[in-house]
């Protein structure tokens, strides 16, 4: 990690250098083609599989034909009988009866009272928000597919001095994600490059200093689809 010079003040990604911000947009799309050239291949590979768990899942009967072809019609399957739900169903229900609520713990003899009042806090945000179902969400995502993630920001369009705690599911096929990583915490993960699915006022409540930006950008986009009228908004998160 860079560190900064006496009386400077840290940049917000150490790991970058001034030059990625003073060159506009180019250095970042350049490190996204980099990230997407070395890790795209893993990831479709793993999306594939991931694709075909979650339809095993949901009982797709017309998997069966697509995986072993057309078969004669004395060895084609007439019924079938889903044996992977009820076993991810059985796992992802008893984390749902035993699931906890979110406390924050007083460390090295902190204010016990400090943290009482954040624990009181988190559990207001989590029956504002939903975050306990959004975490079952995950882990039975993660049942089915073996990865799903949980992205914790803030929004601050209904809140725009303290923000509202938000916590999504990032489903198998929202991310690309660095495939070298090998701790489950992420500490060794150099990127995560997300995919959000918004409409025109969403991406505009979320970027109001670039609005006309995304409605120009947005406007030739229909143009040239001529169709659907949501945007793909695509976010580098790479590693502090």
């Amino acid at each position: 990690m860079r560190l900064a010079p006496k009386g400077e003040s840290m940049s917000l990604f150490p790991n970058y250098t001034p030059e990625m911000y003073e060159s506009g947009d180019r250095e970042i799309l350049t490190l996204m083609s980099e990230r997407y050239a070395e890790s795209v291949s893993i990831n479709q590979s793993y999306w594939t599989e991931a694709d075909t768990d979650t339809r095993f899942f949901v009982g797709d009967a017309t998997l069966y034909n697509e995986l072993y072809g057309n078969l004669p019609v004395n060895r084609r399957k007439q019924f079938n009988f889903n044996r992977i739900k009820r076993v991810v169903n059985m796992i992802s229900g008893r984390q749902r009866q035993t699931r906890k609520s979110i406390i924050a713990t007083p460390v090295e003899n902190a204010d016990a009272e400090t943290a009482d009042q954040f624990s009181k806090v988190l559990n207001w945000v989590d029956r504002q928000e939903g975050i306990s179902e959004t975490f079952s969400e995950a882990v039975e995502g993660s049942l089915v597919t073996g990865l799903n993630l949980l992205q914790v920001w803030v929004d601050y369009r209904s809140d725009p001095i303290s923000g509202t705690i938000k916590v999504d599911n990032c489903a198998y096929n929202s991310f690309l994600i660095d495939p070298f990583f090998r701790k489950p915490d992420l500490s060794d993960c150099n990127y995560i490059w997300k995919r959000s699915f918004l409409t025109k006022r969403e991406i505009v409540s979320l970027l109001p200093e670039r609005s006309d930006e995304v409605v120009k950008l947005l406007d030739e986009t229909i143009k040239m689809a001529n169709s659907s009228s949501y945007l793909r908004i695509t976010t580098l998160m790479s590693k502090i």
